[in-house]
C-alpha cells in the first residue's frame, strides 16, 4: 500500500487532529493493505511474504489483473504455472514469444497455431525436435535463417511433408532423372537442372544443364540443346566434349544408336574442335556416320574406352566414318575403340577419309589402338570383315599406331593410301603424302597396306602382317610420281608376295625385316625399279615350293635405275636373288645364302653380282 503520512499533533487537546490521523490509517488500511504505491524514487516493495490464514502471498513485483501484452514476465511462468488451456489462441499473442522466452516442451503441439510462430518470434533454438510439427513448419511459418543446422531434423523433412515449392529459389539447381524431365521444366522457377541418366538409371547419360532464357528458337537436337514444353532451352555444360550417352546413345549390343550418334556428330561440325567420347559398350550403328568439317581449321576426335571395351558395330553395307574434310587445316583423330561389321564382302570402310582441296599443309591425323574386325570376329576368324579398315584419299599426314586389322579368310584390305586426283590442277598438291604406319597387326587379309596413286613419303615399321596375301602392295598401274617408301624391322608370312611393289616407286629402302616365302612367291617382288635398297633382311623359304627371296625387274619410273641388294641372309629358297630379263644396274653382293638352291640368277645385263657368302 502507499505510504501513510499524518499530520503532526501538537495539542493533546486538539481532538480533531487525532481523528484525522486515525481516519487516514484506516482508509489505507481498508482501501490498500496488500498494495503499495511509492512516491518517485522509493522502491515499490514489501519487507517479506504475507502470511494470510497459511495462504502466502509472494513478494514480487507489480502484478495487475489484466493479461494484456507485456503483463506477464517470463519468470513468472515457472514449470507447471501455465496449462495448455491458458495459452489459448486469443490468450497469446505472437510478441509474448520472444526469443528464449518460452520453452519448446512448455508448448505442446495443439497449444499453438501456426501463426504464433511468425518469421521473427522465434529462436532457431525453439525448435528443436519435438518441438514443433510439420504444420507449423509452412512455406510462409518459419523464415529460412530461423531454420540453422540442427534445428529441424531429415526425419521433418520426408518427401511427402514438405512441397517442391517449398524447396526452390532462384537459382536452385533442380535434379530429375532423366531427360525427359527436362523437357518438363518450368522456366520461371529454374536456371540450372542435372539429370541422373539420359533414359534409365545407369545408362550413363547424366549431365548439367542450364536454361538459357535468351535463346527462344534453336532446335531440340537432343543433347547440347533440350527444349521444354513450355519453350525453355536447356543447355548443355562442356559441349565441347560430346559424349554419345549424353545424347541417348544406349550401347546395350541391340539397340539401334544411330541417331544418338549422328546428332553428336553434327553437333561437333558446328564446333572449332570437339571430341566425342564413346564409352564402355557395344553400339550398334544401322548406317554410315557422317561428318564434314566446316570451318577453315578444325578437329574432331572419337574417342573410346579401349579396343573391344568400346565397339561401334555397323550393320549396314555402307556402314563405318565417313569424313569430309574440305580445307588443308581439317584434322581427325580416333582412339581407343572396335570398328566392327557385321558384314561380309562388300562391306565398305571402317573409316573413310577424303580431302577434297589441294594441301598446301600439312597437319596430324591419326588412329591410335583401334581393333578393325568382324563382329563376330574377335581375332580367332569369322565370316565378316571389312573391305577396307581404312582408306586414306587425298589425306596427308596421319599416323597410325597400335592398330589391328582381322579379315576373313585372307579377304579385305587393311590400310589404303592414294593421292587425291580432282585436287591435282593444282601441281604438287594433290598427293598423299607424310604417312607412318608403326607397331600394327594386319591378320587373315588379302592385303595389309597398299601404297596407291599419287601418294608419296611412307613409313612403314614394326608391323606383324600373317596369314595375309600381300603385305605391302603398290598396284600395277599406279600413277603420278610414287617416292619414298621405307618398310622396316617388321615380319611378314604371306600367302602371296610379302611386299608386292608393281608399279615403280623412286628411292625405295627395304631394311631389317624378317619375311618368309611360301606357295612359290618372293619376299619382295619389284618387277618395276626405281632406285631400291634391301639390306639387313632375312628372307626364309617357309615350304617346300619354289620360293624366292628377291625378284627385280627392269628400270622403270624417273629413271633413276639402281638396285642394292646386301647384308641380306637367304634361307632355304629356290633362288636367293632373281634378277629378270631386262634388269639393269643392279648391285647384289655381300649376301649370306644357306641351304639355296640358286643363290643368285642373274638374267639381266649390266647388274653386278658378287661376294657373299654360304
Amino acid at each position: 500500500m502507499a505510504k501513510i503520512v499524518l499530520n503532526d499533533v501538537t495539542n493533546s487537546a486538539d481532538l480533531s487532529a487525532i481523528n484525522s490521523n486515525f481516519d487516514e490509517i484506516a482508509d489505507a488500511l481498508n482501501n490498500g493493505a496488500l498494495w503499495r504505491d511509492n512516491p518517485v524514487g522509493e522502491p515499490n516493495q514489501m519487507t517479506g511474504n504475507l502470511d494470510m490464514n497459511g495462504h502466502l502471498i509472494i513478494n514480487a513485483g507489480a502484478i495487475v489483473p489484466s493479461i494484456g501484452d507485456g503483463s506477464i514476465q517470463t519468470s513468472m511462468l515457472a514449470d507447471g504455472a501455465v496449462t495448455t488451456p491458458k495459452l489459448a489462441d486469443a490468450n497469446v499473442t505472437s510478441p509474448k514469444l520472444a526469443d528464449n522466452s518460452v520453452i519448446p516442451s512448455k508448448i505442446p503441439d495443439s497449444s499453438l497455431t501456426s501463426a504464433k510462430y511468425a518469421p521473427l518470434s522465434v529462436n532457431t533454438t525453439a525448435l528443436a525436435d519435438g518441438a514443433a510439427t510439420l504444420a507449423k513448419l509452412a512455406a510462409n511459418s518459419v523464415d529460412g535463417s530461423k531454420i540453422v543446422n540442427g534445428a529441424v531434423t531429415s526425419s521433418k523433412l520426408a518427401t511427402a511433408s514438405v512441397g517442391d515449392s517449398q524447396l526452390v529459389w532462384p537459382g536452385l539447381c533442380k535434379m530429375v532423372t532423366t531427360v525427359a524431365n527436362i523437357r518438363a521444366l518450368d522456366k520461371t522457377r529454374y536456371t540450372v537442372a542435372g539429370t541422373l541418366c539420359y533414359t534409365s538409371l545407369g545408362d550413363g547419360g547424366s549431365g548439367f544443364y542450364f536454361l538459357n532464357a535468351g535463346d527462344t528458337t534453336s532446335a531440340d537436337n537432343g543433347g547440347s540443346i533440350i527444349v521444354a514444353s513450355d519453350g525453355g532451352r536447356w543447355y548443355l555444360y562442356s559441349p565441347t566434349t560430346i559424349n554419345v550417352k549424353q545424347w541417348g546413345a544406349r550401347g546395350d549390343g541391340s539397340t539401334n544408336d544411330y541417331t544418338a550418334f549422328q546428332n553428336a556428330i553434327n553437333y561437333a561440325q558446328s564446333q572449332i574442335n570437339a571430341e566425342i567420347v564413346i564409352p564402355r559398350g557395344v553400339f550398334i550403328i544401322g548406317q554410315k556416320l557422317q561428318y564434314t568439317a566446316q570451318s577453315t581449321r578444325s578437329s574432331i576426335h572419337f574417342r573410346g574406352a579401349g579396343a573391344d571395351i568400346t565397339e561401334v558395330r555397323f550393320t549396314s553395307l555402307d556402314g563405318g566414318f565417313r569424313l569430309s574434310l574440305t580445307s588443308p587445316g581439317h584434322t581427325f583423330h580416333f582412339k581407343d575403340m572396335s570398328i566392327t561389321t557385321a558384314q561380309g564382302a562388300g562391306s565398305g570402310y571402317g573409316i573413310y577419309a577424303v580431302q577434297t582441296m589441294s594441301l598446301n599443309q600439312f597437319l596430324q591425323n591419326d588412329i591410335s589402338h583401334v581393333t578393325f574386325r568382324g563382329a563376330d570376329n574377335a581375332g580367332s576368324g569369322g565370316s565378316f570383315y571389312w573391305d577396307n579398315a581404312y582408306f586414306m584419299d587425298g589425306v596427308c599426314g596421319t599416323n597410325v599406331y597400335g592398330v589391328t586389322v582381322y579379315g576373313s579368310g585372307a579377304s579385305g584390305t587393311g590400310g589404303y593410301y592414294r593421292g587425291n586426283p580432282a585436287a591435282i590442277a593444282n601441281p604438287g598438291n594433290g598427293y598423299s603424302i607424310y604417312h607412318n604406319i608403326n607397331s600394327c597387326t594386319f591378320n587373315n587379309l588379302g592385303i595389309s597396306l597398299v601404297y596407291g596413286s599419287y601418294c608419296q613419303g611412307m613409313t612403314v615399321s614394326q608391323i606383324n602382317s600373317q596369314n595375309t596375301g600381300i603385305g605391302v602392295y603398290c598396284p600395277p598401274g599406279s600413277t603420278g610420281l610414287l617416292a619414298q617408301l621405307q618398310v622396316s624391322s617388321s615380319q611378314f608370312a604371306n600367302t602371296q608376295n610379302c611386299i608386292a611393289l608393281q608399279s615403280a616407286i623412286l628411292n625405295t629402302m627395304i631394311y631389317g625385316n624378317n619375311i618368309i616365302s611360301i606357295n612359290g612367291n618372293s619376299g619382295l617382288y619389284c618387277p618395276i625399279t626405281d632406285g631400291i635398297s634391301v639390306s639387313a633382311n632375312q628372307f626364309i623359304s617357309g615350304d617346300a615350293n619354289s620360293n624366292f627371296g628377291v625378284t627385280l625387274g627392269p628400270p622403270g619410273g624417273t629413271g633413276h635405275h639402281s638396285a642394292v641388294v646386301t647384308g641380306n641372309s637367304f634361307i632355304g629358297l629356290n633362288t636367293g636373288v632373281f634378277l629378270q630379263s631386262g634388269s639393269n644396274n643392279c648391285n647384289v653382293q655381300s649376301n649370306s645364302y644357306y641351304a639355296c638352291v640358286t643363290n643368285v640368277a642373274n638374267g639381266g645385263t649390266g647388274n653386278i653380282v658378287g661376294g657373299g657368302s654360304t
